[in-house]
């Protein structure tokens, strides 16, 4: 969570090609990361928020992230 200079909040996920988007909040287009800006904080929805995150962190617990860099 990223709060911004004109008072919007923006969130910030990566995987998110990895996560389902059954709110379809994530517009990723085959992105990896994606940022969800909000005007205000009346404007988040809780609750689609909310089921976002807790996808996210079951993925991180059960779903070790594997870079594909390869290391020179």
């Amino acid at each position: 969570m990223n709060p911004q200079k004109k008072g919007s909040v923006e969130f910030a996920f990566i995987r998110v090609n990895e996560l389902s988007n059954a709110q379809n909040l994530l517009d990723h287009k085959d992105r990896k990361q994606v940022y969800i800006t909000f005007q205000n904080t009346h404007d988040i929805p809780e609750e689609s928020l909310n089921e976002i995150l807790q996808e996210a962190i079951l993925l991180d617990e059960t779903t070790p992230y594997q870079s594909k860099r390869q290391n020179k």
